[in-house]
C-alpha cells in the first residue's frame, strides 16, 4: 500500500471519530488488513483517561478474547503504564510490547499479547500539539521495529491523524 493510501487511511480515521464507534471500527478493519495485523485500537485522551474509540481483531482471534479486551480497555485510566497505550501517552513516544516479556515494565500488554496469540505491539501517541490527543496501537504475530516492517508506516498514519475537538492537557 502506497503512503498515498496511509494518508487516506489516517484521514478516513480522523474523520470517523465524529461519525461513532461503528464508522472507526469500519476504518480500523481497513488498517488491519493492510498492516496484517491481530488488533488495532484507538483510544482518545479524555481527561485522566484513555476512553476507546473503537477497537477491531482478526476474524482468528477467539470471539471472548476480543469481547474481554473490549471490556477491559474500555476505559483506561493514563496512569495505566504497564499497557503500551498508556505507556504510550504518558511519555509521548512510540511504545513496543512484546509477549516474551511478562515480568517487565508492559506486563499489562504482554498478558494481553499472549491471549491474542501474537508476539508485539505497538501503541502511537497522536498527535504531539494542537488537536485532540489519543493512541493507535496495533498487536501482530511479527516482532515491530520502528525503522522496518509495518513500525514506519504505523508511525506515519498515527502522524497524520487529526482527530477534531478540544486538545486535552498533558
Amino acid at each position: 500500500m502506497s503512503s498515498t493510501s496511509d494518508a487516506e487511511l489516517a484521514d478516513r480515521l480522523s474523520r470517523a471519530v465524529d461519525e461513532g464507534t461503528e464508522a472507526v471500527e469500519a476504518v480500523l478493519a481497513d488498517l488491519l488488513a493492510a498492516l496484517d495485523g491481530g488488533a488495532v485500537g484507538l483510544w482518545l485522551v479524555v481527561g485522566e483517561n484513555l476512553e476507546c474509540a473503537g477497537f477491531a481483531a482478526h476474524a482468528g482471534m477467539a470471539a471472548e478474547v476480543a469481547k474481554a479486551f473490549r471490556e477491559a480497555t474500555a476505559t483506561v485510566p493514563r496512569s495505566r503504564v504497564d499497557l503500551g497505550i498508556g505507556q504510550a501517552v504518558a511519555s509521548g513516544e512510540p511504545t513496543i510490547a512484546h509477549v516474551e516479556a511478562p515480568e517487565g515494565p508492559l506486563a499489562g500488554s504482554a498478558s494481553w499479547l499472549e491471549r491474542f496469540g501474537a508476539v508485539s505491539s505497538l501503541s502511537v501517541p497522536f498527535p504531539t500539539t494542537g488537536e485532540r490527543r489519543g493512541v493507535l496501537a496495533v498487536s501482530s504475530a511479527e516482532t515491530f521495529t520502528l525503522a522496518s516492517g509495518n513500525g514506519p508506516r504505523l508511525l506515519a498514519i498515527a502522524d497524520a491523524l487529526r482527530i477534531p475537538g478540544e486538545p486535552e492537557s498533558r
